[in-house]
């Protein structure tokens, strides 16, 4: 067994980790996003999403969202998050919320909490996660 496959990845450590949990304000800042982006997108989704536009920014009330554009024969694809959450585990699992919805659009053409966002809810099992509609 190859010695990257014996130790957990960053995102399975980070989503294992108590002090990643403590409700304290986490400020995320783009290379944060990006880089989070990146893992998730190769760990969980095989490296098959599309890299979006990014954008934070204040926000009310919601603390993400993918927005999916169809332009002729290009999917645009927008991840926009809020500028603070209550953790850096808090802002992850926003993150993966979003992509799921990404991976909806860029796979399906449509995004909803219906049965494709939820079939999302094994793989994410494996990393103490639960896929819900607020992600809080």
């Amino acid at each position: 067994m190859s010695m990257a496959k014996k130790q957990k990845s960053q995102l399975a450590r980070v989503m294992a980790d108590e002090k990643a949990s403590i409700r304290k304000k986490y400020y995320p800042n783009y290379a944060e996003l990006e880089k989070w982006w990146r893992a998730i997108n190769r760990e969980i989704f095989n490296g098959e999403l599309h890299t979006p536009l990014f954008e934070i920014r204040r926000r009310r009330m919601i603390f993400g969202e993918c927005i999916g554009e169809s332009l002729e024969d290009l999917t645009k694809v927008t991840l926009s998050f809020d500028t603070w959450f209550y953790s850096r585990k808090h802002f992850i699992e926003v993150i993966i919320h979003e992509m799921v919805h990404q991976w909806e659009w860029q796979t399906h053409g449509t995004m909803g909490h219906g049965k494709l966002f939820y079939q999302w809810s094994p793989a994410l099992a494996k990393y103490g996660m639960k896929l819900t509609e607020c992600q809080e």
